[in-house]
C-alpha cells in the first residue's frame, strides 16, 4: 500500500526559467551605470578616476555576456534563439543606459550641435552591434563544441 501512495509521483518538476537569471544581469548593468554616473558627478575633475571607470566599463561590457551564459550549466542547453536574445538584450540595456547618459550630458547643451549628437548616437549603435556580433561569434561556437563533447 505504501508503494502505491508515493509522493514523488504527484510532484511536477518546474521548468527552468533562464530569464530570471538574465534579468539579474540586466539589473547589474543598470546599477553599474548608475554608480558610474554618481561617481563621475562627484569626482568630475579626476582624470585618473575616469580612466579607471572607462577601463572597468570596457571589462564589464565584454565579460558580462560570457558570465551570464557560462555561469550555469543549464544555460548551455538552452535553444540558440534564447541565448541570442539574452545576449542581445544585455547589449540593448547597455546601449539604452549609455544613450540616456549621453543625452543628459550633451543634448541640453546649446553649444553642442544636434547633428553631432546624432552622429555620436550612430557611433554608439554601431559599437554595440559590433560587440553583439563578436560576443555571439565567440559564445555560440563554444556552446556548439560543449554540446558535441557532451553528446559523445
Amino acid at each position: 500500500m505504501n508503494d502505491l501512495i508515493n509522493e514523488e509521483e504527484f510532484l511536477t518538476a518546474k521548468p527552468y526559467n533562464p530569464w530570471k537569471w538574465f534579468l539579474l544581469f540586466y539589473g547589474i548593468t543598470i546599477g553599474y551605470f548608475l554608480c558610474i554616473t554618481l561617481f563621475k558627478a562627484i569626482l568630475e575633475e579626476n582624470i585618473t578616476f575616469n580612466i579607471y571607470v572607462n577601463l572597468l566599463y570596457l571589462i564589464a561590457d565584454l565579460s558580462l555576456p560570457f558570465v551570464m551564459i557560462f555561469s550555469k550549466k543549464r544555460n548551455m542547453h538552452l535553444p540558440y534563439k534564447t541565448i541570442i536574445a539574452a545576449v542581445t538584450g544585455l547589449y540593448v540595456v547597455f546601449l539604452s543606459v549609455q544613450l540616456i547618459q549621453f543625452y543628459l550630458n550633451f543634448a541640453n547643451n546649446p553649444l553642442f550641435p544636434k547633428s553631432l549628437f546624432f552622429y555620436a548616437v550612430q557611433n554608439y549603435i554601431i559599437n554595440m552591434l559590433i560587440n553583439i556580433a563578436l560576443s555571439l561569434l565567440i559564445i555560440l561556437p563554444i556552446i556548439i563544441f560543449k554540446r558535441k563533447k557532451a553528446a559523445i
